[in-house]
């Protein structure tokens, strides 16, 4: 029932717990960053307050991330006197080396920790001895994945509630339409009644950064970066450069362009149903005005006989009649200005033209002109005045026919601009509703991050280079593999190859030993690499834990040469497991190619043909050798 009211219905106070809760917030200390005075910043509003007109109650503890301070002021949080190296205000925990007195206590350790100084207050002695030093971490040092840190929050999704207000944040990537921060302004305190959303976004490749909407007025707000594309169907005149839309529904549409048109549009609004108007600059023609005023009360009105054929079309209500068009022109100072055009009206319902030229200096009035048309020729009325010449009608009327002619050009391109971001619009919703992963092979509708194109082209890169290191392996396939263990044993005369079957099996083991020593070696070169890079990881991360917290350049490139020797340790095991698996097929495919070579044959007839009495000692003795082997 009060969700439509200013107050909060759960502000009621509880007075057991009243004065008793623990809250945190932020002391922004004088002296750097041209800050004046000390201050506190309030973290839950952003409030700035004067450290001695604060809301807070009492001051348990100050810390930073090299000391902590504890308070020994019984007072107010407004009357706390923030001298932290005073030990009559707070008491310091950790050794500061940088903080004030640094200089006295590194006197006293190079004179001994026993000694003070003459005029130290007694028992100084001990209370040096007993300043608490910052002990070294017991964790390793923290490690955070790219795409973990990327991700910000849990899931990569994060919602906070404020007075009327609740904010979304996304991780990059994780929304099909590039959002990352979506902020809902409501009515109520409920938040049941939304008055505004605003979503900003990321990656988009139609450049669209921020949109801003309002429900109960129908408008939507929408803001681009610029390289935005062109629409597909429109020429290369009417270019992209969408900067920002305004719409209302069916009341108007605002477009602003970035001044990098070639047709000079900077500025668009459409009243739908009655005005349009384009704003132009740097154009050849001096052209900085164009409009198109509609009357839809003239639809069906008889002109000479026939229905209007000047119309124009409105998406959402047909065809509309025009009224006036009208054109303005810069000062042209090549031409008198009581000769240099400054605006016309093109009267198509009464078929009138007025020309309006521009003001001579230091004058109010300016010279106009009102031609009729009457049949094709232009009478400037009164009658009295100078009548135009036939060039002059020619010329008024062919400009008049180019306005009709640059308003339908107008047109199709305003359409061609909302068919683009509608069609933008619908390819998400269509990759939402299929939940597809996605695929940075494809244009999709983000453009892929950097680290994203580097992971790409960093793997194909060590395909191709796995690739070369294969290709001269498959040369060699190409010839033959016996040529080498078949040197001696050919017959010179004929160069024909006759072998027994011990012959063709020595020939076999001898063949299958190299090839088997071939992959080893290989192995241990690829296993040596490895090892020898995760050994330089190892080494240089031990010398990072002993040299403690050093500099912030020595801790960003030790993360950027750690990040490149985990990628080139992964390349590395990912080629040791593809060697082995291939290994197995190379020498499957070996095998299978001295089966069918036609040289090794005798190896594995059954019956091989008894040998001669002269040669059997040395048959005998090769056959030993053989099974000795």
């Amino acid at each position: 029932m009060k969700s439509d009211s200013e107050d909060d219905p759960s502000s009621d106070e509880d007075f057991e717990y009243e004065n008793n809760r623990i809250h945190c917030w932020i002391l922004v200390r004088k002296g750097s960053r041209e800050v004046q005075e000390d201050v506190y910043v309030e973290p839950t509003t952003g409030r700035l307050y004067d450290v001695h007109r604060c809301p807070y109650l009492k001051i348990d503890l100050i810390w930073n991330h090299k000391n902590l301070w504890v308070n020994m002021q019984k007072v107010n949080a407004s009357h706390v006197q923030l001298d932290l190296y005073n030990s009559r205000y707070f008491e310091y925990v950790m050794l500061d080396p940088n903080g004030p007195g640094a200089d006295d206590t590194a006197d006293r350790e190079e004179k001994g920790p026993g000694t003070v100084p003459e005029d130290a207050e007694p028992g100084a002695a001990q209370e040096a001895t007993q300043i608490l030093d910052t002990p070294p971490p017991w964790s390793v040092r923290l490690h955070i994945p790219r795409e973990k840190f990327h991700a910000r929050c849990y899931q990569g999704e994060k919602t906070v509630f404020y007075h009327k207000c609740k904010v979304e944040q996304y991780a990059p990537y994780t929304q099909d339409d590039g959002l990352v921060q979506r902020i809902t302004l409501y009515k109520d305190v409920r938040r049941q009644f939304p008055l505004e959303i605003r979503e900003r976004f990321k990656h988009r490749r139609d450049k669209l950064i921020e949109r801003k909407r309002k429900p109960m007025q129908n408008e939507t707000i929408e803001r681009f970066d610029p390289g935005r594309s062109a629409p597909s169907s429109t020429t290369t005149s009417a270019g992209g450069a969408l900067k920002e839309v305004r719409q209302i529904e069916a009341k108007s549409r605002e477009m602003i362009y970035y001044n990098s048109r070639l047709d000079g549009l900077v500025h668009f609004i459409f009243l739908i149903g009655r005005k349009m108007y384009e704003h132009y600059e740097d154009r050849d023609d001096r052209l900085i005005y164009h409009s198109v005023t509609l009357d839809p009360s003239l639809a069906g009105t008889q002109r000479g006989g026939h229905k209007s054929k000047d119309m124009y079309l409105v998406e959402t209500m047909g065809p509309i009649p025009i009224r006036k068009m009208a054109q303005k022109f810069a000062r042209n100072p090549a031409l008198p200005p009581d000769e240099d055009i400054a605006k016309i009206c093109y009267f198509l319902a009464e078929e009138k033209i007025r020309v309006d030229y521009h003001r001579e200096p230091g004058k109010l009035t300016y010279r106009s002109i009102t031609y009729i048309n009457e049949d094709g020729n232009l009478r400037a009325i009164p009658r009295t005045q100078v009548q135009p010449t036939q060039a002059e009608s020619q010329r008024l009327l062919q400009m008049q026919a180019m306005c009709k002619d640059a308003l339908n050009e107008s047109n199709s391109k305003d359409q061609a601009e909302l068919t683009q971001r509608r069609n933008d619009e619908n390819m998400i919703r269509a990759s939402r509703s299929l939940q597809k992963k996605r695929d940075l092979t494809v244009p999709g509708e983000l453009e892929p991050s950097f680290h994203d194109l580097a992971r790409v082209s960093a793997k194909a890169d060590a395909l191709r280079e796995g690739a070369e290191e294969e290709k001269p392996e498959e040369k060699t396939s190409k010839f033959d593999i016996l040529a080498p263990y078949l040197v001696d044993m050919m017959d010179k005369g004929t160069g024909l190859v006759q072998l027994d079957a011990l012959q063709a099996e020595i020939v076999a083991k001898r063949c299958i030993q190299d090839f088997r020593k071939r992959l080893t070696d290989r192995a241990e070169i690829i296993q040596y690499r490895l090892e020898e890079e995760q050994d330089k990881l190892k080494k240089r991360r031990a010398h990072m834990q002993r040299r403690g917290d050093q500099v912030e350049k020595d801790e960003r490139e030790f993360e950027n040469y750690q990040s490149q020797a985990m990628f080139r340790t992964q390349i590395l095991e990912q080629r040791l497991a593809r060697h082995q698996i291939q290994a197995i097929e190379k020498y499957k495919e070996l095998e299978k190619k001295l089966e069918e070579d036609p040289r090794l044959a005798a190896m594995w007839r059954k019956e091989a043909p008894a040998p001669s009495e002269n040669v059997r000692p040395q048959a005998t003795a090769q056959a030993g050798h053989r099974k000795s082997g």
